[in-house]
């Protein structure tokens, strides 16, 4: 078995950005196949963690550590952003268009089947101002797609996101 010692120790200063997080720890700890030792908020606030053990296989080092200064962390875990892919075109709008639109709407001054075509009725970044959100969004859908019901609310989000991202190709 191994176990992880993490310090958050500091006697008044220090930066807590750096020092990981208890669940950053607990994750860490646990993708190491490692126990986890959280020090009590009175030995973190004095600084001090008097024979904590750190193991290894078998063998043990006690830990008398009675200095104001914290040990540095033993464990450091990355911060990872993660976000969802921008909404395109191609991949978010036309499968709504097809369904919903390209009946009627595929040539002529309401041609809706290209790209260039529907960036007559959008205005980038500006989804209120912008002639292709305000027909799909008003009560009842303004009587769009006709004969049908109006757009789910999912894809009138859809659209409303892709034209407030830019309304990417």
């Amino acid at each position: 078995m191994v176990s992880f010692y993490i310090g958050s120790c500091s006697s008044g200063g220090g930066d807590a950005s750096s020092t990981p997080s208890v669940a950053e720890a607990h994750v860490a700890a646990e993708d190491a196949g490692a126990a986890l030792s959280i020090p009590t908020n009175s030995q973190a606030k004095t600084g001090t963690h008097s024979d904590t053990p750190i193991t290894d296989g078998g063998s043990s080092i006690t830990n008398s550590n009675t200095d104001t200064q914290p040990p540095p962390p033993a464990v450091v875990v990355p911060s990872v952003t993660v976000s969802a892919p921008a909404l395109t075109y191609t991949h978010d709008i036309v499968p709504i268009i097809n369904a919903n639109c390209k009946a009627c709407h595929n040539t002529g001054s309401r041609d809706l089947s290209s790209y260039s075509a529907i960036m007559k009725f959008v205005s980038a970044n500006n989804s209120a101002a912008s002639l292709l959100y305000q027909r799909v969004k008003q009560p009842g859908g303004g009587n769009l797609p006709q004969g049908s019901h109006p757009l789910s609310s999912i894809n009138q989000t859809t659209i409303k996101k892709w034209i407030d991202t830019g309304a990417r190709q």
